[in-house]
């Protein structure tokens, strides 16, 4: 095979129920260029190397246990310029590599890109908020100056030596991390685009509560408080129990500024008065 235009990195561990999914997914995709899979076996003990070496990609063994320790023996191994990086329960959609190629070439000067997460399992009346949710969470993260590309980044390859790699010394937040320090080299873009979908198994194992308030927001505070986070950072395995179906986001986003219309108008009748009674008549006159 010619050198790869990408190499895509997967670690794993003990990920037999959902890395056919994401291998399956990565054989459909649009790319018109060769491209690398490099499965990270982070000394599984079930069938995660039989079922990678099944798809006949490329198997790398991480000795030393962690997420940061099984990336960057990936990264090491990686042939392509532009490397991404993949959950093992992610699936992606069959324009994922084209939009990470093309994101690369439309502006040169980018060294790294990455885009929203989506629920993978959800119904689909859940995904008029998680969706909207997850593009506004990135942006203010973006805005804010606090890493907002999280696991799903590509990057280009000189630039992962030039920061050292991932960080072994933290267990959460690496790919935040890494997204900080490559920001300090070059520019680093949210593209909307680059989408993948990823398992709620770890919703599912902590509850929805505690994983949004606990293992979204506490450990956001206390990562930018120096921190050691605390919440959800044992190994989920909860198979989630809702309809597995992808779809295309913008069908989800498209309520989004009606929402935030709805929002404005709302809070302007209720802190202004003077204007309660116009908003009074005019819902009047639409219910008649």
């Amino acid at each position: 095979m010619n050198k790869p235009a990408i190499s895509v990195v997967i670690p794993a561990y003990n990920e037999e129920k959902f890395l056919p999914k994401l291998l399956t997914s990565l054989q459909k995709q649009t790319f018109h260029l060769p491209y690398e899979v490099i499965v990270v076996d982070n000394n599984s003990t079930d069938k995660t190397v039989r079922i990678a070496k099944k798809f006949g990609v490329k198997v790398v063994t991480a000795q030393k246990q962690g997420y940061a320790h099984a990336c960057n023996a990936g990264f090491e191994m990686a042939q392509a310029e532009i490397i991404a990086r993949a959950d093992a329960d992610y699936i992606v959609p069959p324009t994922w590599l084209e939009s990470i190629w093309k994101a690369f070439h439309e502006d040169p000067r980018r060294i790294a890109v990455g885009g929203p997460l989506y629920p993978l399992e959800s119904y689909w009346w859940e995904n008029y908020i998680s969706y909207p949710a997850t593009v506004a969470w990135m942006y203010l993260l973006k805005w804010a100056g606090r890493g907002f590309l999280f696991p799903n980044i590509a990057m280009k390859k000189k630039y992962y030596y030039q920061v050292h790699g991932f960080n072994t010394e933290i267990s959460f937040g690496e790919d935040q991390d890494m997204c900080l320090r490559l920001k300090d080299l070059g520019i680093v873009d949210l593209v909307l685009d680059v989408y993948v979908h990823t398992s709620m198994r770890r919703a599912k194992d902590l509850g929805m509560f505690k994983f949004i308030v606990g293992y979204s927001f506490a450990n956001q505070l206390d990562l930018w408080l120096g921190k050691q986070p605390k919440y959800g950072l044992t190994i989920a395995r909860v198979a989630p129990t809702k309809p597995a179906i992808p779809q295309k986001p913008w069908i989800y986003l498209i309520g989004t500024p009606v929402t935030l219309v709805l929002i404005i108008l709302a809070s302007v009748a209720i802190f202004y008065p003077p204007l309660q009674h116009s908003f009074s008549t005019f819902f009047q006159q639409v219910i008649k």
